[in-house]
Parts: structure tokens; C-alpha cells; sequence
């Protein structure tokens, strides 16, 4: 299983029953943003689902392309909430 599934795989597992093929195309460019590193690309994932659930918002794979400048900024606001 190559990066792409593993990363479309722990997506699905976090939003439950939908379409794998869907992501395929949004995470690679996740990963290309990340330089291939497959442990960030799994840590803004996990970033953006805490920062949606906190907010009442649903999150898509794109979300976190959207929001790939702000990551730093909403990683420091999860840990301080936590």
C-alpha cells in the first residue's frame, strides 16, 4: 500500500462510509505540499479534523489545501486548547 492509500484510507476511517477514489487526487497534492513526508500530511489531517469538530464544521480533504497556510496557527490553537 503506497502513501496515497494510507493517508485516503485514515481519511476514511475519520469521516466514515464514502468514496476512496474521491481523495486520491487531493491528497497527492497534500503530500507534494508536504514534500512526500507521509507522518505531516497525517498531522494537518488530524489538524483540520479537530479545528472543524471544535467549530461544528464538516471538512473535506480540500479544506486542508485551503487552509495549508494557516495550519501552523490552528496546530498552536488545538494544542493550547488542549
Amino acid at each position: 500500500m503506497n502513501k496515497v492509500e494510507r493517508i485516503t484510507d485514515f481519511v476514511v476511517s475519520l469521516k466514515g462510509n464514502v468514496r476512496c477514489s474521491r481523495y486520491y487526487r487531493p491528497v497527492q497534492k497534500l503530500l507534494d505540499l508536504r514534500s512526500g513526508d507521509y507522518l505531516q500530511a497525517i498531522d494537518d489531517i488530524k489538524t483540520i479534523a479537530a479545528w472543524a469538530k471544535a467549530k461544528g464544521l464538516n471538512w473535506e480533504i480540500e479544506t486542508i489545501l485551503k487552509r495549508f497556510l494557516e495550519l501552523e496557527k490552528l496546530k498552536a490553537e488545538y494544542v493550547r486548547r488542549s
